[in-house]
């Protein structure tokens, strides 16, 4: 897997300066967004409900104004010459009188209100088309007749004409001098196709302004669901009269009679709306009040604060990064001497030094700090050069004299084991049983320092670097362990120790014949040295994918983690009472290793239940040949 490129230490500041600026810019410009998303909505919505609370209120006072003018222009009881000074100078579509023998079941809510409470009382009512026609025929033309026009997301609806119309109307009792109600007047104004209304209340309201041709705020008065008079404007930039509203609309404020404060589209355009409904005197809901603010004006102020954000905050980043740069220069620029100054001392150059520079006190200090180091590890390192040289004298002065004296007590100790073994079993003469035990103790020590002259050859050999592993095919079996539990059947015997060599008969490997003797010489050694009297020791072997695995256990107390970690460490001895008079040198399994390890193998200890086994593993090639016996050696006390 290739590495990933490491990135300088200056980029990696400038960086981290660029994702903090950006991250803090992030937050500032989510803050200031969410301040201007909230504040224009919160605006629209408090301008859009202000505006609906006074549409309402103009449209009360309108109502308010027909009942002014029927009062002051109703004088003598009598309507008598002033009826058209109503209809052109109030703006009355209608008055009239009413006898109080017909006005309890009049067809006007109005009137029978007025003949119900004996007071005057106002509101909206819708009018019929035959009353209209018996108002004046021309009314009906001119004013209530419409066209239902279908346009996007409007309500579906089978009524495709309006015929009847609804009005703002007055009504007062007449009474005669005696108090008593003699006749009902009544008057009033269509509100169908009544502009100047809703134009009035735009001015009021919105004064007049514009975005791009269209009116930003918006009045509309609905009979039912079909607008009667508007400043909404359709494709053709007429007054969208005739038009419905969309279901939503229809389903919340006339079915329901809940106000509707949302975004909805009416006629050609999205709008911030406010819709409420128009009650008349009985409490039935037989139209609404519409208030809307054009919302492509907030969208493009939206849009225009984003943009002046976005500038600002590119422009902050922009600086930002001129000024990172500048500042991850400065910082990085002694780590960089630093860090050069590193690989120099790293390659033995201690005489480098760093040019100190004026800075901040923290560098200044490091980089004097450094020099101070860079001199103290020259005078260490001139120290440890003039000391290494000693030892290295030391060392082989050493390794020499282990060499000359194993060498030489070899030689001598091969006579003397010759000589001794000779004497004990009588070959130079018969001895007694008093003699032969002191023999038997003579020729144990001597076979043990005889092991120790050869363990300390071959540390000699591996301390100098000339032990050499060649490799030549050798029978596992009869090559090496035959010959390695030999010489420690008597061992064996004295602890009445059976041994079982399960290695197959002709396993050909790919070793150093005299090297791998010296290590199953060891590992069977030592089995016999810390097994239990009585026990067995096992040598077996297995193929494990490309290594060759050989086990070699022996009964015994199983070792401890602590135990195992120790023992492949030179001069390492177990510690436990129990083998206090166990002899040898430590130096057994740390050669053993040694020698496992030239082959490309490895060691370890597994403890068992009943004992351990020392596994190392061989690789390379490795066969049985066909005519392998499978039989296993057995060495017991019966084998001395």
């Amino acid at each position: 897997m290739t590495p990933l490129k490491q990135q300088s230490f200056r980029t990696r500041i400038m960086l981290s300066f660029l994702v903090v600026i950006i991250i803090l810019c992030a937050v500032f410009s989510a803050f200031i967004l969410y301040l201007i998303n909230s504040n224009i909505v919160a605006r629209a919505v408090e301008q859009k409900k202000n505006a609906l609370n006074s549409a309402r209120t103009i449209y009360d006072s309108e109502i308010e104004n027909i009942g002014n003018f029927l009062e002051l222009f109703f004088q003598d009881n009598s309507l008598s010459g002033r009826r058209q000074l109503l209809m052109s100078r109030a703006r009355f579509d209608y008055v009239f009188e009413v006898p109080t023998s017909r006005a309890a079941d009049h067809k006007d809510e109005i009137v029978r209100t007025v003949m119900r409470t004996g007071k005057s009382a106002s509101g909206t009512r819708i009018v019929k088309e035959a009353e209209i026609r018996e108002l004046g025929p021309e009314l009906f033309r001119e004013k209530i007749f419409l066209q239902v026009v279908d346009t996007l997301q409007a309500r579906v609806s089978d009524i495709k004409e309006l015929r009847d119309g609804m009005a703002m109307e007055y009504a007062m009792p007449v009474r005669n001098e005696k108090n008593e109600i003699i006749k009902i007047a009544a008057g009033g104004r269509f509100i169908n196709r009544y502009f100047s209304l809703v134009d009035r209340i735009h001015g009021l309201l919105f004064e007049n302004r514009h975005y791009r041709g269209k009116p930003i705020g918006t009045v509309t008065f609905f009979q039912g669901d079909t607008r009667i008079t508007t400043n909404v404007l359709d494709r053709e930039k007429k007054r969208a009269i005739g038009t419905r509203v969309s279901s939503a609309v229809y389903d919340k404020v006339l079915l329901k009679g809940e106000t509707f404060f949302e975004r909805a589209f009416v006629v050609t355009d999205w709008y911030l709306t406010g819709y409420e409904p128009i009650r008349s005197v009985s409490g039935d809901i037989i139209g609404m009040l519409y208030v809307g603010l054009l919302e492509a004006p907030f969208l493009q102020l939206k849009r225009t604060l984003y943009m002046i954000i976005s500038l600002l905050i590119v422009s902050a980043v922009f600086i930002s990064s001129l000024i990172s740069v500048g500042l991850s220069g400065a910082i990085s620029r002694p780590i960089t001497a630093l860090l050069k100054a590193t690989g120099h001392i790293a390659k033995g150059e201690f005489d480098y030094r760093i040019e100190t520079v004026i800075g901040s006190q923290e560098i200044f200090s490091l980089l004097n700090a450094f020099n101070s180091m860079a001199f103290k590890i020259k005078q260490r390192d001139t120290t440890l050069n003039m000391a290494n040289r000693e030892l290295t004298g030391l060392n082989k002065s050493y390794l020499d004299l282990i060499s000359f004296v194993s060498h030489e007590l070899k030689n001598i100790l091969a006579s003397t084991t010759l000589n001794a073994y000779m004497v004990r079993d009588g070959f130079l003469g018969m001895i007694n049983f008093k003699q032969r035990r002191a023999l038997d103790s003579v020729v144990k020590n001597i076979d043990y320092l005889t092991e120790t002259v050869k363990t300390f050859l071959s540390l000699s050999r591996i301390e100098k670097g000339e032990m050499a592993c060649s490799k030549i095919p050798v029978k596992l079996n009869e090559d090496i362990f035959c010959n390695a539990v030999e010489p420690h059947i008597r061992s064996a015997a004295d602890k009445n120790i059976e041994i079982q060599n399960r290695i197959p008969e002709n396993l050909v490997i790919q070793a150093d014949q005299d090297l791998l003797k010296i290590t199953a010489g060891n590992l069977v050694s030592n089995a016999i040295k810390y097994g239990i009297s009585g026990g067995k020791i096992i040598i077996s072997s297995q193929i494990s994918g490309k290594f060759m695995e050989i086990d070699v256990y022996n009964d015994g107390m199983p070792l401890s983690a602590e135990d195992i970690d120790q023992l492949f460490k030179k001069f390492s001895r177990l510690k436990r009472r129990e083998y206090k008079n166990i002899q040898g040198t430590g130096l057994g399994l740390y050669i053993t290793k040694n020698i496992i390890e030239m082959h490309g193998g490895e060691i370890k200890i597994l403890s068992r239940p009943n004992g351990n086994s020392f596994i190392f593993t061989l690789p390379g090639n490795h066969h049985v040949n066909n005519n392998t016996r499978n039989d296993e050696n057995t060495y017991s006390a019966t084998n001395k």
